[in-house]
């Protein structure tokens, strides 16, 4: 959402970290496969710095290579332009979540090390899983059952949990809806924006001038 852009692009410009924002569907033709987007996102991210175990070349015009990367739901936000969201997540660890509920991601904020000597086949068995899932994060849920704890971490609850985050906020279903979380925020799009935008604003105006400059 656009609404998010503009604090989290202020927050990237204050720690120096690129911000790269995707509108639309990658793959598929249905509005809710855009839940699909982070396993495509994570697969041409390390498209742009080549496998090496099978001496893949890099390729040319496409994303820059990272360490890691941290993929925020449309409707997060960061909250505190003053932490280091690097602090969320262990150094050396593969996978950062927010916790997995009832085979469900908590959704939110997921944080991948790019270095990490799995995460080429990890990619490949996300985006496999996507074409017959119902939900991206039904299908990185369903991944990640076969690793531990030594891989993945769970991110502190008060950090990232609901718009109780004290570092990012985000939207979370309400319990007595059914359905996709996008289905949910499509329906009640007026009053997500709404609130997004309130605390945008909160957050801009507790942090000034950072949201001006950029």
């Amino acid at each position: 959402m656009g609404v998010t852009s503009k604090v989290n692009r202020a927050y990237a410009k204050e720690w120096r970290h690129d911000y790269v924002k995707y509108t639309g569907i990658m793959k598929g033709n249905e509005y809710w496969h855009a839940t699909f987007n982070k396993a495509y996102l994570l697969q041409s991210l390390l498209a742009a710095e080549g496998n090496p175990s099978s001496k893949q070349k890099k390729q040319k015009n496409k994303l820059p290579s990272y360490d890691l990367v941290m993929m925020l739901d449309a409707d997060s936000l960061i909250s505190d332009l003053n932490y280091n969201v690097l602090d969320m997540f262990p150094e050396g660890r593969f996978i950062g979540i927010n916790g997995i509920d009832s085979g469900h991601m908590k959704g939110g904020v997921v944080f991948f090390n790019l270095r990490h000597p799995d995460i080429w086949e990890f990619s490949k068995e996300w985006a496999n899983r996507v074409k017959n899932s119902a939900g991206g994060e039904m299908a990185l849920a369903a991944v990640l059952q076969s690793y531990g704890d030594k891989d993945v971490h769970t991110i502190e609850a008060s950090l990232a949990d609901s718009f109780a985050g004290t570092v990012i906020k985000f939207f979370r279903k309400p319990p007595l809806r059914t359905g996709r979380k996008i289905d949910w925020l499509r329906e009640d799009t007026a009053l997500v924006i709404a609130a997004l935008e309130q605390t945008m604003t909160a957050l801009c105006y507790q942090f000034y001038p950072k949201c001006e400059l950029v």
